[in-house]
């Protein structure tokens, strides 16, 4: 229904969200109608594909029930994860422009997407938003720094320094790049890839920092272990081999198994081996009433210490060292 809305709109220019869910929260709902309420130009026409990656049977269509007729739903009948849902979305959509959005992210206001769609009416190949949070402890301060780390990147130089989380693209654009490469089945590092791939051919990146979304998820310091051991094992040998040069460049390169002399694998075999103690004392530290910075820190070289063990185990899959 929403692509025939398209096909027969007046209107000069059409864009599309394209929102991979998954058994999302009960205030889902509420963020839908968020951006529902959005101010935009009559020349632009909007609509919203929410990709429903594997929910329990009907929970999106539920929660979507009875609303406006600009969503449509997109069902996979098995979970493909964050980029094989947008994918699908992408390919389903004959919007001119398509925005990427997390569907944890919220607008902070009903000007929101105006920014974006000006950025657009501009000229811009691709446009991404602020990323904030208005939560409240230590993950919400963490996240924010993360973001405001991206934003100082991009405005110093560097223009692949952003994330697809709330991100829009030249539906054309897609054709030249290809959309996330579905060799990532793990977590970790498909978000990168595509990102250098669009930067490569964008000739005009736009930070639209008036366009703010707030993004609040919770998450656990265990979760966020798994998360860069899985990278590491899985992840991380796709990126290496396809963007080399890129992952030199990265933190992540200089906690690679692969990429340490003896004296470093010395160092992080004995701390790889004793992640689960040191993950524990993480859990202490983060409960504690210790000072953020050091909280911060200890996140980061737990990170490491996780994403080595991840590399290490990646290299032992292949059968290159015995076992540790």
């Amino acid at each position: 229904m929403l692509n025939d809305l398209i096909r027969q709109s007046k209107v000069q220019n059409s864009i599309e969200f394209i929102i991979p869910a998954k058994d999302p929260s009960p205030n889902f709902r509420s963020l839908l109608h968020d951006w529902l309420s959005q101010n935009v130009s009559e020349d632009w026409a909007v609509s919203y594909c929410i990709v429903d990656d594997g929910s329990s049977n009907g929970c999106i269509e539920r929660l979507v029930e009875g609303m406006d007729a600009r969503y449509r739903v997109l069902r996979n009948k098995v979970s493909l994860g964050r980029s094989g849902a947008v994918n699908n979305g992408i390919n389903s959509s004959l919007a001119d422009y398509v925005i990427i959005l997390d569907s944890d992210c919220r607008p902070e206001s009903q000007s929101t997407l105006s920014y974006i769609i000006e950025s657009f009416a501009a000229g811009a190949d691709l446009v991404f938003g602020k990323l904030t949070s208005e939560g409240g402890g230590f993950w919400s301060r963490y996240f924010e720094g993360v973001a405001k780390g991206r934003e100082r990147d991009f405005l110093a130089g560097n223009k692949a320094a952003f994330t697809t989380q709330y991100c829009g693209v030249k539906k054309n654009i897609f054709k030249t790049v290809g959309l996330f490469c579905e060799r990532y089945t793990h977590y970790g590092f498909e978000d990168r890839d595509l990102i250098l791939r669009l930067h490569a051919v964008c000739e005009k990146i736009v930070f639209a920092e008036n366009s703010v979304v707030y993004h609040d998820d919770s998450p656990t310091l265990e979760g966020v272990c798994l998360k860069m051991f899985i990278a590491g094992r899985y992840s991380a040998p796709i990126f290496k081999y396809q963007h080399p040069d890129a992952y030199k460049g990265m933190l992540y390169s200089y906690v690679d198994y692969e990429n340490l002399n003896v004296v470093g694998k010395i160092v992080a075999n004995a701390l790889g081996d004793r992640r689960e103690m040191l993950s524990r004392l993480g859990l202490y530290i983060l409960s504690s009433k210790s000072p953020y910075v050091l909280k911060k820190m200890y996140v980061k070289f737990i990170s490491g210490v996780y994403f080595f063990a991840g590399t290490r185990q990646g290299v032992c899959d292949r059968g290159e060292v015995k076992n540790p």
